[in-house]
């Protein structure tokens, strides 16, 4: 069964205001960032290990020395449109993704552990690069910790994670994560939604 995840309660479709990238504090609170984090550190909530951030052959990359790759742990909650994981209604219900209005293409958390890396980022990436332009993407952080998210556009923009702070940009903005480094893992939930609006 294919998951619509759209809502009625608040349509932005402009979420982004015309800018490629925009932050907002406190999108989610810092109480339902407690409970989602509780969740996703549960001693039974399944992680799947994964040795790169990107999805590609490494061999393919010309990787320069402030940048670098390392493994992480991923959970998909939405993958192409579909439902792919039980907790997806608890994620939906607390994450405040329902303000969005837009329908999510994926969901997925992210958990990268402290291993000593350190550069400018990951190596920079779009999450859809065959068809970025149809796609609004977002982070959200959900505890205290470092590793900054990268935003390449006229300059480099780093931005820190804050709890509950959600970062939004265009899908053919580059970008990339950071391992921690003074923390011992880095706990994110990354969105891809779909431009188009199905509402109607």
């Amino acid at each position: 069964e294919q998951c619509v995840l759209i809502f009625n309660l608040m349509v932005e479709d402009n979420i982004l205001e015309g800018k490629k990238y925009k932050i907002i504090d406190n999108f989610v609170s810092a109480e339902n960032c407690q409970k989602i984090y509780e969740m996703l550190t549960h001693p039974y909530f399944p992680w799947y290990f994964s040795h790169s951030t990107l999805h590609m052959d490494d061999k393919t990359l010309d990787i320069r020395k402030d940048f670098y790759i390392g493994p992480q742990f991923g959970h998909s909650f939405v993958r192409d449109g579909e439902s792919n994981s039980e907790y997806l209604k608890e994620i939906l219900f607390l994450s405040n993704l329902n303000r969005v209005g837009l329908p999510i293409f994926r969901l997925k958390a992210n958990n990268q552990l402290n291993n000593n890396e350190t550069g400018t980022c990951h190596y920079p990436h779009l999450d859809n690069p065959t068809d970025g332009e149809k796609f609004i993407n977002a982070v959200i952080y959900l505890h205290e910790t470092d590793g900054d998210t990268v935003i390449f556009d006229d300059k480099i923009e780093k931005i820190k994670p804050l709890i509950g702070r959600a970062v939004f940009f265009d899908g053919l903005v580059w970008h990339g994560s950071n391992n921690p480094v003074k923390y011992k893992n880095r706990i994110i939930l990354n969105i891809n939604f779909n431009k188009i609006n199905l509402i109607t």
